[in-house]
């Protein structure tokens, strides 16, 4: 599930969705990037999701190693 779909606040500047990840559909494509000399240019290429809910949340990421 997308952080949108459990209806937490998402932010992202910059949008990824040019690479085909199967299973997720591009709306959902971002970036984790840091650069380590411009992290002004960094910070508009991330995904930032705020709880805005009464718990905490977890991300569960789950790979198989296909593609």
């Amino acid at each position: 599930m997308a952080a949108r779909d459990a209806n937490l606040e998402v932010v992202q500047f910059t949008n990824h969705d040019f690479a085909a990840i199967p299973e997720v559909p591009k709306i959902y494509g971002v970036s984790i990037y840091l650069h380590p000399n411009n992290r002004a240019a960094s910070a508009q290429k991330n995904l930032y999701i705020v709880n805005n809910q009464d718990g905490p949340v977890t991300f569960r990421f789950d790979y198989n190693g296909q593609e």
